[in-house]
């Protein structure tokens, strides 16, 4: 423009007779030459702008580092280099004041629910989360392209004010197992939803690929990105977690992973060939274990509860065990009943696999037969005159199934109830099994005289039974020794879990006797409670109180329960009271 008046100007002021100054062609030209100058000025960093483009900026960026999560402020003109040698995990928008916010699954084994733990580790601020990617291992989108993640405590997805260090959880991804399992074990295509991440108006379900086996569903994962956006001033951070199973466990970790410890190098001279043949190295074959000494009782009667399964793995593994009773197969999800599972491991020493399974199965149903486990099954079902265990077919003695029923054909209708035995094999590794310990299952689909699926069960009943289930163990034990001949010792220490299951929500079986669920809650269909066995533990009341508390608390979201806890039989001191009302 300045160029265009400079030459219109100098053009007037030169024509023949002209009286039009001369000045003004100089005044556009000296703009149009310093107009043209800043234009390469600004791209190039020339004198007056190179400053505030070289200069340090005042606006820093924070990144995460894959290892450590820690955030660092400081940018360029050039862009921010991550911070981290596997790369960076999260990385935020600049703005005068970086978005610190660190993001840690978390979870909810009793329901395979995963929060989302918020951590603020800066200053005061307004925060909403939504994914904004979602796709499987293949690549290909799943669910919606983006959805509000919700927050735990009232289920809303507005901006919610976090303090510094605040923690705040979100309700991010639920595992459905059952689904899941239906669809491998009783359908030839997946139909469930495997996967189910709360979010509003409707939460976002999607399914794994076609497959047919528990392998496969390994192969099988989800990369979801998370974005913490901060509205005043603006900002945001991504983190991204790969969503999978490992087996039959949820996981919900973190990217980029941690790599793996690189294998220690071969120095025995066989081992080479192992990892040749097996593509590993091979432990040999472990000795038998030791006889506890007798100055070592088995601890099975104090007990510590835990809602971490990376202490009791074995239990873990436990969750998906299912009976093969042909009663219990070829039924619809919706007409599943109510069951109750209770699964133990006491440590005791390797049976012989050349041992005679006759004489075993024997001695089995006599323990089946005990009042202690007559008790816990009465405590849950009833069971009619004229019912009995009896032996299905197994494997040897390496698994033992036996069933009570009413008819004399062990295969007719659905049992009363299943129970499995699963003793640890000398010089054997079984699948799914430690090595170390003997495995006992009681399975019972609760029913009335008539047949009829009883009404739900107030706390104090549930924690009776609760704690009937933990005096299991001790009889265990003393059939382990007495009945087998298979010493018992506390490595790895005595362990029981619980697994309440039902197709509807789980009040069908706990009666909440006029307590509320918290707002925005949705009670679970199932309930897993693990305790393993210590010194200084609680005594069995004590910690079925404990498990009545994660109950509560965790699976049906009751607020105010303390109250229907201060009764009187679900206190540690109730033993007495537990006991009278067994008998």
């Amino acid at each position: 423009m300045f160029c265009a008046c400079a030459i219109a100007t100098w053009q007037v002021a030169v024509a023949p007779k002209s009286t039009f100054p001369i000045v003004p062609t100089y005044v556009f030209a000296v703009a149009a030459v310093l107009a043209l100058y800043m234009c390469f000025a600004t791209i190039w960093g020339w004198w007056p702008t190179g400053r505030s483009v070289r200069g340090p900026s005042t606006a820093p960026v924070a990144t995460r580092s894959a290892h450590d999560g820690q955030e660092a402020a400081g940018a360029t003109g050039e862009s921010a280099a991550s911070a981290g040698a596997g790369g960076s995990a999260a990385t935020a928008l600049a703005s005068s004041t970086p978005v610190s916010i660190k993001l840690k699954p978390e979870l909810d084994t009793g329901t395979n629910r995963f929060r989302l733990g918020a951590l603020n580790r800066g200053d005061l601020g307004s925060f909403r989360v939504e994914v904004i990617d979602a796709h499987n291992q293949d690549g290909n989108w799943i669910g919606r392209r983006s959805w509000p993640v919700p927050w735990l405590d009232d289920g809303s997805v507005g901006a919610k004010q976090i303090p510094k260090f605040g923690k705040p959880l979100l309700d991010f991804a639920r595992f459905d197992f059952l689904g899941l399992q239906q669809d491998l074990e009783g359908t030839k295509w997946l139909r469930g939803d495997h996967w189910v991440f709360p979010s509003l108006p409707d939460p976002v379900k999607v399914s794994y690929s076609a497959v047919r086996y528990w392998s496969e569903v390994n192969d099988q994962h989800f990369v979801i990105t998370v974005r913490v956006i901060r509205d005043d001033p603006p900002g945001y951070i991504d983190t991204r977690f790969k969503i999978g199973t490992d087996g039959t466990q949820p996981y919900c970790r973190e990217l980029p992973e941690t790599p793996a410890p690189v294998p220690p190098v071969p120095t025995h001279p066989q081992q080479p060939r192992n990892l040749a043949v097996h593509g590993r190295p091979q432990q040999s074959a472990p000795a038998e274990p030791e006889p506890a000494p007798a100055s070592e009782p088995t601890i099975t009667d104090r007990w510590h509860h835990t809602s971490d399964g990376g202490k009791v793995p074995a239990l873990m593994r436990l969750t998906h065990t299912s009976m093969s009773h042909p009663g219990y197969g070829g039924r619809q999800p919706q007409e599943t009943p109510p069951s109750v599972k209770i699964g133990m491991l006491v440590a005791c020493r390797a049976i012989d696999s050349a041992s005679s399974g006759t004489e075993l199965r024997a001695r089995f149903l006599t323990f089946l037969n005990s009042p202690a486990v007559r008790a816990v099954v009465e405590a849950l079902t009833t069971i009619e005159p004229g019912m009995s265990w009896k032996n299905l077919a197994g494997h040897g003695p390496r698994t033992l199934e036996a069933a009570l029923t009413a008819s004399q054909d062990a295969l007719a209708g659905v049992p009363v109830a299943s129970a499995l035995f699963l003793p640890p094999t000398a010089n054997e590794s079984l699948y799914g099994r430690d090595g170390r310990a003997a495995t006992l299952i009681l399975y019972v689909e609760p029913r009335t005289a008539d047949g009829q699926i009883p009404p739900a069960s107030d706390l104090a009943t549930w924690s009776r039974r609760f704690s009937l289930a933990l005096s299991l163990p001790g009889a265990f034990a003393d059939f382990l020794v007495g009945g087998i001949g298979l010493a018992t010792s506390n490595e790895p220490p005595a362990q029981l879990g619980v697994w309440l299951q039902s197709y509807q929500p789980l009040t069908v079986m706990v009666d909440i006797d006029g307590l509320h669920m918290l707002p925005g809650s949705s009670p679970s269909n199932q309930f897993i409670g693990w305790a393993f066995a210590t010194a200084d533990g609680k005594s069995p009341a004590g910690a079925a109180r404990d498990l009545i508390v994660q109950l509560c608390e965790y699976t049906l979201h009751l607020h105010d329960f303390e109250r229907a806890l201060a009764s009187e039989t679900l206190q540690d001191g109730s033993a007495a009271t537990l006991t009278r009302d067994s008998e």
